[in-house]
């Protein structure tokens, strides 16, 4: 138990406060010139108590630094914990939302595509511009079957793509051959003759074959630009299709790039946090403080003061002085006269 007792102003002081504030009435801190090192001094009449003054002073600094360094620690820890607590429910949002967006949009695959696809959009683009070539070439002539066709003063036969054709033509050239079997034959026999009969049926079925010929050759040429045609409509849609394909994989692989950057910088984020806080745990359990003594105090054996050698030369010295300044002193006061000479000097008469 602490007795109290009343202060200066009326308030009560326990012994245990009126000894800390004359402890610390007796300590003095002085700085040794140029360098980093104080000196801690406490006056006491005890001298093993001043000695262990000093040393607690020293001791109990060093404990209240570390103190100090603990509980900085200890919030930075505190505050590095919640952080990386929020950056791995960062991380596992942002990864469990891009396994949704992959699952979703099947991103297994989507790097493949995205490089193929470029290459079917141009494999297409190549193939519709020939198409298209073709198409416009036998655009022509089907214009020209169509127009004979729907024009009865215009023969198909007139037509070079059908006239060109090799079965038209051997037709052709059988129909002449016929013809001028007929005429040799026209010369020697009459009409019902059993020859002329058979080389007219041949010619009469040989005309009706090139009808027909010519007929097989114009509908192939419809058939062909109609082909043609669908095959020019048929890859303008592939193309289409490949082009909104690539469009939207592009806007995926986009997606997906910004999903997968926002996981890598989390998870950056969360492993440099709980690095640090594992540094910052390592440092508070092997921390010290930059404080070192560098000379114990020891016990006095002799007191620091009073000086009593000191003290008498002083006293003697002041002495002397004193004593003669004060002899003066008094000399200067005496107004007194003491010889013949100062009474002649003083009033001026023998």
């Amino acid at each position: 138990e602490s007795a109290t007792a009343p202060s200066e102003d009326g308030y009560e002081v326990s012994e245990k406060d009126r000894i800390a504030n004359s402890i610390i009435s007796g300590i003095s801190v002085s700085p040794v010139k140029d360098s980093r090192v104080f000196n801690i001094n406490f006056m006491s009449e005890n001298p093993i108590f001043a000695r262990r003054v000093a040393n607690a002073v020293v001791k109990a600094y060093q404990e209240e630094l570390l103190e100090l360094k603990s509980a900085a620690s200890g919030i930075t820890i505190k505050w590095m914990t919640q952080k990386a607590d929020e950056e791995r429910e960062k991380l596992k949002q942002s990864e469990a939302h891009l396994q949704q967006y992959m699952r979703e949009n099947d991103i297994v695959t989507i790097e493949d595509r995205v490089t193929v696809v470029p290459q079917k959009l141009s494999e297409f683009s190549s193939q519709l511009s020939r198409a298209e070539a073709r198409r416009k070439e036998l655009y022509s002539i089907y214009e020209q079957v169509q127009q004979a066709t729907n024009d009865s003063s215009m023969s198909l036969e007139a037509i070079p793509a059908i006239v060109s054709d090799s079965s038209v033509q051997n037709t052709r050239d059988n129909i002449q051959q016929v013809q001028q079997r007929i005429t040799e034959l026209s010369k020697k026999y009459g009409p019902k003759h059993p020859l002329m009969i058979s080389a007219l049926s041949e010619q009469e079925r040989l005309l009706k074959k090139k009808k027909e010929e010519i007929l097989r050759v114009s509908n192939s040429i419809k058939n062909e630009y109609e082909l043609a045609q669908a095959n020019e409509d048929n890859l303008r849609n592939l193309l289409e299709k490949a082009k909104a394909e690539a469009l939207g994989l592009n806007e995926k692989f986009i997606q997906y790039q910004v999903l997968t950057r926002e996981v890598e910088s989390n998870r950056a984020m969360y492993e440099a946090l709980f690095s640090r806080l594992k540094e910052q745990n390592v440092t508070e359990e092997s921390q010290s403080v930059n404080v070192w003594v560098v000379e114990q105090a020891e016990t006095p054996l002799s007191p620091a003061k009073p000086n009593k050698k000191l003290n008498i030369l002083a006293g003697l010295v002041l002495g002397l002085f004193g004593g003669t300044a004060l002899a003066f002193f008094i000399e200067y006061l005496d107004n007194t006269i003491k010889t013949p000479e100062e009474a002649e000097e003083r009033f001026g008469i023998p």
